[in-house]
């Protein structure tokens, strides 16, 4: 009977594991596929190491630093650490929606953190097409070279 329930918490403890990681990670591969797919649509190396900097400089926003934000200090805390001052504000306000928004946040705070990261990747590539007007972009489905960014 013993063995029984130490294989059962062993088996509870690698499936929580695993669980973690797909959480946090899952919304993270996903912004990584959708900067490297930009980045493919960009020809010139150079200006893919710059679209690399400009996204850089954005600081984008870690899952597990909002993740712990939430769940340890407050919904608002992760808002204002994603900069989503509306959110932080109302969130204040209410006094995190009697506590229904922490319980939310915590299982929604990865996406949310995704859809941030992505807005600063599309930001990024429009600083690019700005500094560089000439910009030729691929078509990364069809492999076709568009001009883009006409003046």
């Amino acid at each position: 009977m013993g063995d029984v329930v130490v294989a059962f918490f062993v088996v509870l403890v690698l499936a929580w594991a695993a669980g973690a990681v797909w959480f946090f990670r899952g919304p993270a591969r996903a912004t990584d596929r959708c900067l490297e797919q930009k980045v493919l649509s960009i020809p010139d190396e150079h200006d893919q190491a710059l679209f690399r900097q400009l996204y850089a400089a954005k600081r984008p926003r870690g899952v597990v630093v909002a993740w712990v934000l939430t769940a340890v200090l407050s919904p608002t805390v992760s808002y204002v650490y994603q900069r989503e001052w509306p959110k932080a504000l109302l969130a204040l306000l209410t006094f995190q929606g009697f506590g229904l928004w922490w319980l939310v946040s915590i299982f929604t705070m990865p996406t949310e953190v995704m859809r941030h990261n992505k807005r600063l990747i599309d930001q990024a590539f429009v600083d690019l097409k700005l500094a560089r007007p000439g910009l030729q972009q691929v078509n990364v489905f069809a492999g076709d070279v568009g001009v883009t960014g006409q003046p």
